[in-house]
């Protein structure tokens, strides 16, 4: 490790959610450059995991309004019962008016995609 990945340290221990364009006009390096160093700083263990730090005298005004556990088994068996669903045939259309199956197969980018 050199200086420059110790001053991304020191951004990402500042924040942690610093963007890789914001990193790399601090340290004065292209993005790039930047997200490379930063790929090979997590990859070396350096960086155990990114996290928050709760303000808890904020966090508990919002703690009150959490969903009960009543409320949250509810939402759980909801979510396994459209789990269990059987698909709908091949053929059956969609909402949109394309069958399903014609829609899972289709490769064209998504409009705004940055896919290449």
């Amino acid at each position: 490790m050199d200086q420059l990945d110790f001053q991304i340290l020191e951004l990402l221990s500042n924040n942690s959610r610093i963007s890789v364009t914001e990193i790399s006009k601090q340290i004065g390096r292209s993005h790039s450059a930047t997200r490379l160093r930063l790929a090979k700083i997590v990859d070396s263990g350096v960086i155990e995991k990114f996290t928050i730090i709760l303000d808890e005298e904020i966090y508990g005004q919002f703690s009150n309004q959490r969903p009960s556990t009543e409320d949250s088994a509810d939402l759980s068996a909801g979510i396994k019962e459209k789990e269990n669903e059987s698909p709908p045939p091949e053929n059956q259309q969609t909402n949109n008016g394309v069958r399903e199956a014609e829609r899972i197969n289709d490769s064209r980018p998504v409009i705004g995609s940055t896919s290449r």
